[in-house]
């Protein structure tokens, strides 16, 4: 019960991945003030957190995001809040700097995550925040934006004017596309999609038939908005999007035939579970074996321990995929 997680057992939060996402608002080397936080969260015996839906779970989590320079002082940088958070199978996924933006000052210098579960103290140790392997060009392409230590704002130049004028005439032909699209969907009874109220990807359904079909809707790359389902497949009338999915561990195990101590245990192996990626389920097959007796005029009986095909013809290994939990669905 999660009560007792909360008052008597500490939790402990492993790092999947981090990584930066440019806001819909950012210009060109701007630093993106949003950050893609995943994880798995579990009970300190291994048992992963679980609640899926916020509303019928018994103890909701409630997660507490802070940033600071050093990884043990008080040194707090930014701190947010986020209630109600999924975890399905101990995994779960957030966006920090949603409520307030973690601008680029904040990152000048070494920076920390520390994270917080429903009041109790924060986990330890904290996470220090790194760069991936092609963001290190930024600061190349942050330098490459001065010309003898002086901002490109200093110079005008015609090639400068023109490259502007063809940004700006590609982002208006977008934007008229996406009316275009949009009119066609308000006149077919669809949603326009503006406000609360927007279109998930390629715009069969909007954020509200999402929730109304019970679904949680969930940022997968730039603006694009998918609704996840806790099921192994979609809703009548939705259609699932590649391989976007979350799934859950299996175990498999082979099998052992004929003279079983000649052979002792057969093969096991895992199919490996994944967090709500664009990944199709794993599968992974464990080898089956077979204690085979053979007679020796002079010897007498003797055993030898051979793949299962060759013991009665039965299948030389035992398959098994990673159960799929959630889905995304469009």
């Amino acid at each position: 019960m999660l009560q007792a997680t909360r008052h008597q057992h500490r939790c402990r939060v492993a790092l999947i991945s981090v990584a930066f996402l440019l806001s819909a608002s950012a210009a060109i080397a701007e630093v993106p003030e949003r950050m893609h936080y995943q994880g798995t969260l579990t009970l300190v015996n291994g048992d992963p957190v679980e609640c899926a839906d916020p509303a019928t779970c018994s103890d909701p989590i409630d997660m507490t995001f802070r940033i600071y320079s050093d990884p043990i002082a008080d040194a707090l940088l930014w701190e947010e809040d986020h209630l109600d958070v999924i975890v399905v199978g101990g995994v779960f996924s957030v966006m920090l700097g949603g409520e307030i933006a973690i601008t680029p000052d904040l990152l000048e210098g070494p920076a920390f995550l520390g994270v917080e579960i429903n009041g109790n103290e924060e986990l330890e140790p904290r996470q220090e925040l790194v760069s991936t392997a092609f963001s290190l060009r930024c600061v190349e392409a942050l330098n490459a934006a001065k010309l003898g230590g002086v901002e490109a704002e200093g110079y005008v130049t015609n090639a400068a004017a023109d490259a502007t004028e063809l940004a700006l005439q590609s982002q208006i032909t977008s934007l008229e596309a996406k009316l275009t699209a949009l009119e066609e969907l308000v006149a077919q009874g669809g949603s326009s999609g503006g406000g609360d109220n927007p279109p998930l990807v390629n715009g069969v359904h909007t954020a509200t038939e999402c929730q109304d079909a019970g679904g949680i809707v969930t940022e997968i790359t730039g603006p694009d908005l998918l609704c996840r389902f806790a099921a192994p497949t979609c809703p009548a009338d939705w259609a699932k999007l590649g391989n976007w999915s979350t799934t859950q561990t299996a175990v498999c195990t082979g099998s052992v035939g004929g003279f079983a101590s000649a052979c002792g245990a057969a093969g096991t192996c895992s199919a490996l579970g994944h967090p709500f990626l664009d990944e199709p389920p794993a599968t992974c097959c464990a080898g089956n074996v077979c204690g085979v007796m053979t007679e020796d005029p002079q010897s007498g009986p003797s055993y030898a321990c051979k793949p299962y095909n060759f013991c009665g013809g039965l299948s030389p290994s035992n398959c098994c995929t990673s159960t799929t939990l959630e889905v995304g669905c469009f």
